[in-house]
Formats: structure tokens, sequence, C-alpha cells
């Protein structure tokens, strides 16, 4: 069921009703007609329709939502009025290139007439004198605002970057310092003197191996804690703090039975 926006009704199939009923032959009109009735209208780049708002925001619905004297209903409300003018825009533009199959629907005219019933006094001036001084105050008021707003957001944007850069710091650290945490200590070098009775020279280095496993427990400490910091990232929650300790500790449990494994069946 879509709502005709010609007429207001409610339609099953809205389409065969554009053609029958409204006379609408350009398919880029009905295109146009049917994606307003579905809500598939583009809202980016379009103006904000709450009055006194000047802005063009790259998302309509996020902007909305910042206008904290609009409840649910209003912003809806809001984003149809949106939706409705754009279609409006580009069923007129269709009707300037005067295509070979006419435009026939009055969607422009209505939207403009909506507008004019929104705002009467737009384009009038005031005859009063007092009356065009307290409206040319307010609206130097109005860019004063909105240039504070611009400002402000900038600000705010700059804030967010530099906190989050220094979480991602933060988090980078603190995989540091666990690692070396969970990494086991150097062995002191038993001491020992030669036949000559001096130092005993030092023998040569042996091939390391990527994760040396003579002492298997701090080596799986190591292993479970870069394992645990490659899980919670650079921004954990709360629930995936949650879901990381059980993860380790079932592969905890798992390492547990493996000496059980390989000692065989009792008897």
């Amino acid at each position: 069921m879509a709502e005709c926006a010609l007429c207001f009704n409610v339609y099953s199939r809205l389409a065969p009703h554009l053609t029958a009923v409204h006379k609408v032959a350009n398919s880029d009109e009905k295109r146009l007609l049917l994606a307003l009735a579905a809500g598939r209208v583009d809202t980016r780049k379009t103006p904000c329709p709450v009055p006194g708002c000047r802005r063009t925001p790259a998302r309509l619905d996020r902007h909305l939502r910042q206008h904290a004297e609009l409840s649910t209903s209003g912003r809806k409300e809001a984003m149809g009025r949106a939706k409705r003018r754009k279609v409006a825009r580009e069923l007129q533009w269709l009707r300037s290139t005067q295509p070979a199959i006419p435009v026939v629907s009055q969607l422009a005219s209505s939207s403009e007439g909506e507008r004019d019933s929104e705002d009467p006094e737009a384009g009038r001036p005031c005859a009063d004198r007092g009356c065009r001084r307290a409206t040319e105050r307010i609206q130097a008021q109005l860019t004063d605002l909105g240039k504070q707003v611009t400002k402000m957001r900038s600000t705010l944007l700059q804030i967010t970057r530099l906190y989050r850069e220094l979480r991602k710091g933060e988090g980078g650290r603190r995989r540091r310092k666990r690692a070396r945490r969970t990494r086991s200590p150097p062995a002191p070098p038993a001491p020992g003197r030669g036949a000559a009775g001096g130092p005993t020279p030092p023998e040569p280095p042996e091939a390391l191996e990527p994760y040396p496993f003579p002492d298997h427990v701090p080596a799986l400490n190591l292993l479970l804690g870069e394992f645990e910091g490659y899980q919670l990232g650079s921004e954990p929650t709360a629930r995936l703090r949650n879901n990381v300790t059980s993860k380790l500790g079932r592969i905890k449990a798992f390492l547990g039975y493996m000496p059980e494994s390989e000692r065989g069946p009792p008897g």
C-alpha cells in the first residue's frame, strides 16, 4: 500500500493508478512519483526544512536529530517535506527540458504553495520602518549564530579526532605493557671458570626460534597475552571484554587437558 503524492489516496497498485487516473505517461515523471511514495528519495545535500535553519547538511536524517525541539513524529514529518520538495524540484527541472512526453503532475506548484503557506511573509518586505529594522536585526543575529555553530562544530570535530588518536595510542601502550609483563625474564648466566682460572668463554649464540619454548608456561602466557590484545582492539567495550575473557578461559581449559591426553588411557 502506497500513498499517491498527487491525490493523497492509498493504493495497492500505484503505478496503474498514476497512468489511468492522473494520465502520467512520462517514465521519468512516474519514477519520481513512485520513489516519493516509497520514501526512497536521496536527501543528501538537501536544505533543512525546519523554519529558521539555513543549513544544507550532508546527511539530513542525522541533522534532524540535532533539532531537540522536534519530536519523533516532527522529524518524520520534516523528512517527508524535504523529500517532497526534492522531488518537486526534479519535476520542475524535467518540465523545463520540454520532453517529448509532457509532464502533467502539479507537484512542483503544490510544493511551492506549501512553502508559501508555511512562511506567508517570505519575499514580502514590511512597509513599517521599525518592522524592517527588527527583521534586519534578527537576520543579523541568525547569521552570527550560524557562524558560531559552524565554528563550534569544527572545534568539536578536531577534539573528537584528537581523542580517538589518544585512545588508539593508549590501547597500543597497554598491549605492549601487557606483552612485556607476560614475557619470561632472561635467565642469569651460570658462574664458572675456565682451565686457566679465567672466566668461561661465551658460547656461540644459537639460532632463535619464533617463540622460545624451553619453559612452556611463560611462552603460553605470552601467546595468550598477544591473543587477548588482538581480540580487544583499540577501543574495547564491556561486552567485548567479557567475550574475550570467556575465550581465554576455554583455551586455558583445553590446554589443561593436553598433558592428560599425552599420558594415554590408564592401565
